[in-house]
């Protein structure tokens, strides 16, 4: 028999999760064109800041709050050194980035070895919905997903900050005559995407820890999340890929192997790339 409760919850909660994941991304190279290929790297070193606070005796709420914060310093470094000169030769960025890939997962190894580490689950203990025993982790990690997913829009298509960020990424040197700070816009669009990056990592943690591969298994899948919904669309692009790319392989994870299910979501990701290049929400 079916269980109908379980099939929406974790199509649900693998949205949720490759929402968190994909975010960043959706900013750095869905918006600024910055091919970053050390997103995965960027949410594995946000697993560890929520490891190291928590091993130092602070929660994982703690985590939450430092590990953005921390990632987006990484973020600054990469965008002050090297990034800021790239913006207008985008396949250059993708050189650049994984350069600082590799240099963030040696450093991460040298700091903390090459061993997984746990980081806590604050909600341990699953909650009955509809009849089905539900992670309360997980059902926060899907209300989480939705209110970042809000707030980024609302910020960067309401705010100030966000009209600039979008006339400069547009027309840099329009915006830049027009008395905006072309240099500093750049930066903090990239630190918002990094930042979110490592935000995402503390927020997997409690549930795949802490490793060297962490953020590996999210780099191509939020590539393709970011795709198929549409660059620049960042509410229903992220969304809309999301659920496609993760939503669509929980489901038939049901009825087929994971394997096979995660095969044919990628094939029809492949297929909507070359029916619709711009992505499902491109263009409008």
């Amino acid at each position: 028999m079916i269980d109908f409760a379980s099939i929406i919850s974790q199509t649900l909660f693998a949205t949720s999760i490759l929402i968190v994941a994909a975010l960043g991304l959706a900013i750095i190279f869905g918006m600024m064109g910055v091919i970053n290929l050390a997103h995965g790297a960027l949410i594995t070193a946000g697993a560890y800041v929520a490891y190291a606070v928590t091993s130092a005796g602070l929660s994982i709420w703690a985590a939450f709050l430092i590990a953005p914060v921390v990632v987006a310093l990484v973020g600054l470094v990469m965008e002050r050194t090297v990034i800021n000169r790239l913006y207008d030769r985008p396949v250059d960025t993708l050189l650049a980035t994984w350069g600082f890939a590799l240099v963030i997962q040696e450093l991460i190894k040298v700091i903390f070895g090459t061993s997984a580490q746990s980081v806590p689950n604050p909600y341990s203990a699953p909650i009955e919905i509809l009849g089905a025993n539900l992670p309360r982790y997980r059902i926060f990690l899907t209300a989480l997903a939705a209110a970042l997913l809000v707030v980024t829009y609302a910020t960067f298509k309401y705010t100030d900050f966000g009209v600039k960020s979008r006339a400069v990424i547009q027309n840099d040197e329009m915006a830049g005559l027009l008395g905006t700070d072309v240099r500093s816009i750049y930066m903090w669009t990239f630190m918002i995407g990094a930042g979110l990056a490592g935000l995402a990592g503390a927020a997997v943690a409690p549930i795949v820890g802490a490793d060297p591969r962490t953020g590996l298994g999210y780099l191509v899948q939020s590539f393709f999340v970011v795709i198929v919904g549409g660059t620049g669309q960042l509410l229903a692009g992220t969304l809309g890929g999301a659920g496609l790319i993760g939503g669509s392989a929980a489901a038939l994870s049901f009825v087929s192997s994971q394997t096979f299910a995660q095969t044919v979501v990628f094939a029809l990701a492949i297929v909507v790339i070359r029916l619709k290049p711009e992505g499902l929400f491109g263009g409008t």
